[in-house]
């Protein structure tokens, strides 16, 4: 065949595809499809019966493909896969997408309103549209799927071999996708500034407006919510009702012993996962410093939020304080005061009821500390303490024995000017609470220690002696200053 013929063929079969595809196009149009099927029932009903051979002659030429391609020798199969594989031109998908690309942005460009056009079908579909039925179809549609799935995982259940194969499809789903944003994240490894620069130039196209509008009718809704509840129910929140319904029907069908159990699983498997983790950190001296710069950078970023967080505060107007006080007046403490009392009963019922709990739990946890290296630990951070308010300027002054005697001196005046300073409180103090004190218990507590202190101080004649000797240097000390005193004077 000439090449001249050859053409006029080509030309021939492609005028008969571009007449079979103008029948066919017409033959979809919907008006004339809908009057086709409207007027022969039969063929509606022909048409749905029949559609399931689409759906299984898909499965079947799929099917039949692999059945053969398994047939095949590996040279063979692997040259059709290939060629298949070949015959997909990227070149031709790039150029669709670019032609798709520059006709969108010139119709945009040209008319932006164009989807207006689409409006009347959107006002037509939520018009006429019967939700309420859609919301039962659906409904219906979610019981089945519920049913069938349920059969399925039954049917599942009963073949540990399916089970363990399906299982096993997990882990090199998540390894490929491990590996591909590990090989994504490493790709994007630009310069800091290219990559602060795309960041910012994302956040800046943000449209924070109305981002922030979004913010404030959420939070209006959240109101609205919240006053409904109070509208709803009356003298109490509506929340309390629904909610106790809610929880009493979760709690009515959980297996308190088998929750509790796995909460205690959980916490146990958490302790053993931090026990790995530390030993293997504590492994690498590195990975030690790393975490300690880590821990101290976070500190200190911390440390400078709350440090601007109160300087700002510090410096907000009187006004402003006023007004933030107001506001402060309706912090309800009486509940904290009752939380508190709660807490204290608590504390005591528990004592009564188990004597032995406290000095138990605490035996146990002094067992395990080491006062010797406790004590070397307090004395070490008392000198520590020490030195770190020495270096303060401020409490340096203010340990200065004048600064002390003048703090000393005020507390008197005010002691003074008490009701406590005036002529004979201490006395009625004393004598109201010694009124109430037993003189025997009294009596026999002081001669006790009294005793006992005297015993233990003069147990030894060196001891005496020194006791003696001390009393006898500090009464004469005494003498020669009152003497000394009384001729200054």
């Amino acid at each position: 065949m000439s090449d001249k013929d050859a053409g006029k063929k080509a030309a021939a079969q492609a005028e008969q595809t571009r007449e079979s595809i103008r029948r066919f196009l017409a033959g979809l149009e919907p008006e004339s499809l809908e009057l086709a099927l409207s007027g022969d029932p039969g063929l509606t009903r022909e048409a749905i019966e029949s559609s399931y051979m689409v759906e299984m002659a898909c499965f079947q030429v799929i099917k039949v493909f692999c059945e053969y391609l398994d047939g095949l020798s590996p040279e063979e199969r692997s040259a059709v896969l290939e060629r298949h594989i070949q015959a997909f031109d990227g070149s031709a998908v790039a150029a669709a997408t670019n032609a798709w690309s520059a006709l969108a942005m010139k119709v945009h460009e040209e008319r932006p309103d164009l989807v207006e056009a689409t409006f009347p079908a959107i006002d037509s579909i939520f018009k006429d549209t019967d939700f309420g039925k859609g919301r039962e179809a659906l409904s219906g549609l979610l019981d089945y799927f519920t049913k069938y799935m349920t059969y399925a995982i039954e049917v599942m259940m009963e073949n540990p071999v399916v089970i363990a194969n399906i299982v096993g499809i997990i882990p090199p789903l998540v390894n490929s996708m491990i590996k591909i944003v590990s090989v994504g994240l490493e790709k994007t490894n630009l310069p800091p500034e290219i990559l602060a620069s795309a960041l910012f130039n994302t956040l800046t196209a943000l449209d924070a407006e109305e981002l922030g509008r979004v913010m404030t009718t959420m939070s209006r809704m959240i109101v609205d919510l919240h006053a409904g509840n109070y509208i709803l129910g009356h003298d109490e929140p509506r929340l309390r009702a629904v909610f106790t319904d809610f929880m009493k029907r979760v709690l009515d069908n959980v297996d308190n012993v088998a929750t509790t159990g796995a909460l205690v699983a959980v916490a146990e498997d958490a302790e053993v996962i931090a026990g790995v983790l530390v030993e293997l950190t504590a492994r690498d001296p590195e990975m030690v410093v790393l975490m300690a710069k880590a821990a101290a950078s976070v500190h200190n970023i911390i440390a400078r939020i709350i440090a601007n967080g109160l300087s700002e505060t510090a410096a907000w107007p009187d006004e402003l304080l006023v007004r933030v006080g107001e506001e402060m007046r309706a912090t309800d403490t009486v509940e904290v005061g009752r939380a508190i009392d709660s807490a204290v009963t608590f504390a005591l019922r528990l004592h009564e009821t188990n004597p032995w709990l406290h000095s138990h739990l605490l035996t146990g946890a002094l067992q395990e500390i080491n006062t010797e290296r406790l004590e070397l630990l307090l004395g070490a951070a008392s000198l520590d303490i020490k030195e770190a308010m020495l270096a303060n300027p401020g409490i340096r002054r203010a340990l200065e024995p004048e600064e002390i005697g003048r703090r000393l001196n005020e507390r008197l005046v005010r002691f003074n000017n008490s009701a406590a300073g005036r002529p004979g409180g201490i006395r009625d103090y004393v004598t109201r609470m010694l009124s109430v004190v037993e003189t025997e218990e009294l009596e026999k507590a002081a001669r006790t220690v009294s005793e006992g202190m005297m015993d233990a101080t003069l147990a030894t004649g060196a001891r005496v002696r020194m006791l003696l000797k001390l009393g006898a240097k500090n009464a004469w000390r005494f003498i020669k200053l009152v003497t000394k005193a009384l001729n200054a004077k």
